[in-house]
């Protein structure tokens, strides 16, 4: 752009979103009876349940859910003088959601200015902000799914039912009909959110040049909630309001000298840098009870129900060096070492050292190399370390919740287990790479990685009975591997008035799970830590299907003694064992676009094959009778249920108030992740 010329843009778009349950889907009326029918203990289904039931088929789902709306205008501006560049713009969006009851609005703001205040120094002021605001009347996807269909919320004149106060047949567990507090209740909140840069660049010298960069951000939201005294929920407290504030507020600050130095065919850079960044969180929230209608101040509550607040805080600082060499656009080196300490260790570990080196070699630019059909060839090398610290901002402390008491008195409660030898997470990458052109319209990339990660942080639990919850410990190692490819082209000449580009990526890693403390098993929720295994293998009782005989459900059994393999009906004597990892054998995408006077349309698919993932919610939609007064699913294609003359089934015989065991957590529900989409 020239100084003197300015440019306006702006831009308006719509759409629709609809929600998409993909391909779960649960029962209808007459799917839920025949399910009942299904039962093999028919006697213990109350007399209410027959088949007057069939009379309602109410689709919560459907009474819940929309075709959403989006709004989005934008406005920028882009100006140029001799001495200034600014670059603003502005957005307004705006979204009801596909779930009813859900509105978002977000306003964002953003401010660039470069202008030199003398011919070596150049002042970089920057801000965004942006406002949200939220009204939350939304319906509960809870109760959508798990309402019976045999409920319908509304009487016959279009009045909603109270079913937690008046007399009424209800068929659902929890008694509820959401909508009926969710015509008085509601939420709403707004967030303001800013960004700031003092950044400015002096040129010392042809050789020097010294960055600084200077941010505050800042971030306050605000949240109300309001309980109405009609409504069931606000029956017990005469009504209630709730307020919620929290600020955050966080600061970053990088001092860069930078040197660059040319000679013949060779360039030289370098900087050194200091940098600090530190993170304030304060909160407070007060909830009132006994309120009149339709007041949404707390102070107006005849009595304060409950008050909560917190404050934490961390602090990084990092010093680094990093040297540059280029020799003749062939050769390229860098090297690179920085310190890093962190406020989340004790004094005993705040600080780690971390390195790295890489090289690149552009092979097709050597006299020796005559391919004309190559336009690029270039090899790559490096290896990095890199620290990690844990999620916790007090990971080598103890603490303790201060809020409890004995005898009247104010009390401590132990919560984690200081640890202040615990230390970095430390990964050490090695990365071999390729790159090649073809015809100037086909560009091919390979890369090649181990990673060691050694210290590996964790949360390790305690026993129910040592009074502490926990603590933090670098458990071991592991070791990753993999490969990735990824490849682009221009099918048509670059002249053609048609452009059709094509992009596919495809990528495969392999860990493992090198050492662990005295080599013990870390428990991990679902999943184990155990050495020479995948970090992320599943380890829960293995689900073996349906007994034949019975319809009883069926688990492994492994004699710790012999390796002999058996099955049994009782899930406690099933055996805990690795059942399968959530880590993909590879993952990837494809995309292409097309490009004709300015008009282009794009497609984008993602992939990944290997993966398993653990449905939770099926303990729940499809329990077998273990839930039935919640709604359950519909059984996928080659699913069915095991009856005397279909024994040969995927699902054991239902029953009501089933206790078989057969809805606890095993393989049963591990589900094959892969995807095209």
């Amino acid at each position: 752009m020239k100084p003197g010329e300015h440019l306006f843009s702006f831009n308006l778009s719509s759409g629709i979103s609809k929600f998409n349950p993909g391909k779960f889907k649960v029962m209808d009326s007459q799917q839920m009876w025949d399910l009942y029918q299904s039962f093999n203990n028919q006697n213990a289904i109350p007399n209410s349940i027959n088949s007057d039931v069939l009379k309602t088929d109410f689709d919560w789902l459907a009474n819940g859910t929309q075709n959403g709306g989006v709004n989005d205008f934008s406005a920028n501006y882009l100006g140029k003088t001799e001495e200034t560049s600014i670059y603003a713009s502005g957005n307004y969006y705006d979204e009801k959601g596909s779930v009813k009851g859900y509105d978002y609005n977000r306003l964002t703001g953003r401010l660039n200015i470069e202008h030199k205040l003398t011919k070596n120094l150049t002042f970089k002021p920057k801000i965004n902000a942006s406002y949200t605001s939220y009204k939350d009347r939304q319906h509960s996807l809870y109760d959508m799914y798990l309402n019976m269909p045999w409920d319908t919320p509304f009487y016959a004149d279009g009045s909603l039912k109270n079913t937690k106060v008046m007399m009424m047949l209800w068929y659902g567990r929890d008694n509820n009909n959401y909508l009926y507090d969710l015509q008085y209740n509601y939420g709403e909140g707004q967030t303001f959110d800013m960004q700031s840069n003092l950044d400015f660049s002096l040129k010392i010298s042809d050789r020097f040049t010294f960055e600084s960069m200077n941010s505050l951000a800042y971030y306050n939201q605000t949240t109300m909630s309001y309980t109405d005294p009609k409504s069931n929920s606000g029956l017990e407290n005469k009504g209630s309001v709730s307020q919620f504030s929290d600020k955050r507020i966080t600061r970053f600050f990088n001092q860069m000298l930078k040197y660059n130095e040319h000679f013949g065919k060779h360039e030289v850079s370098a900087l050194a840098a200091y940098e600090y960044s530190d993170y304030v969180y304060t909160s407070v929230g007060a909830a009132g009870k006994g309120i009149s209608g339709g007041s949404k101040i707390i102070d107006n509550a005849a009595n304060f129900l409950s008050q909560s607040g917190t404050k934490n805080d961390y602090a990084f600082q990092s010093g680094l060096i990093q040297v540059n060499y280029k020799y003749d656009e062939r050769y390229n080196f860098q090297g690179s070492y920085r310190i890093d300490g962190a406020s989340r260790f004790g004094a005993n570990n705040r600080y780690g050292g971390f390195f790295a080196l890489s090289g690149a070699w552009n092979i097709y630019k050597e006299d020796f190399f005559h391919v004309d059909q190559i336009n690029l060839l270039r090899l790559r090398a490096s290896y990095g370390e890199v620290g990690n610290t844990p999620t916790s901002l007090y990971a080598s402390y103890s603490l303790y919740g201060l809020n409890g008491q004995y005898n009247g008195e104010p009390a401590a409660i132990p919560n984690q287990y200081n640890n202040r030898n615990v230390s970095w997470e430390k990964s050490r990458d090695v990365n071999l790479g390729l790159e090649l052109g073809l015809f100037n319209r086909i560009d091919l990339t390979v890369d090649a990685y181990n990673k060691n990660t050694d210290g590996l942080l964790s949360y390790v639990r305690f026993p129910a009975t040592a009074g502490w919850e926990g603590y933090w410990y670098n458990i071991g190692s592991i070791n990753n591997k993999g490969l990735e490819l990824a490849i682009n082209a221009r099918v048509l000449d670059p002249e053609s008035p048609f452009q059709w580009n094509i992009g596919a990526n495809w990528a495969t890693n392999k860990n493992r799970v090198k050492n662990l403390k005295d080599g013990t098993d870390v428990p991990a929720g679902n999943k184990r830590y155990s050495e020479g295994r995948d970090i992320d293998s599943w380890y829960m009782r293995k689900w073996t299907g349906v007994n034949e005989e019975n319809g009883a459900p069926l688990w492994e059994v492994v004699d710790a003694n012999t390796g002999e393999i058996s099955t049994t009906s009782n899930y406690n004597k099933a055996t805990l064992q690795f059942v399968g990892t959530s880590t993909p054998k590879y993952q990837g995408g494809i995309n292409t676009s097309f490009l004709y006077k300015g008009i282009s349309l794009t497609a984008t698919f993602s992939y990944l094959h290997g993966a398993y993932a653990y449905n939770m919610g099926r303990e729940l939609f499809d329990s077998d009778g273990a839930y039935p007064s919640y709604n359950q699913m519909v059984l996928s294609d080659g699913w069915s249920r095991w009856s005397p003359t279909n024994t040969e089934a995927t699902h054991p015989v239902a029953s009501y108030n089933n206790n078989s065991g057969s809805n606890k957590t095993s393989s049963r529900y591990l589900e094959d992740a892969s995807f095209l989409g």
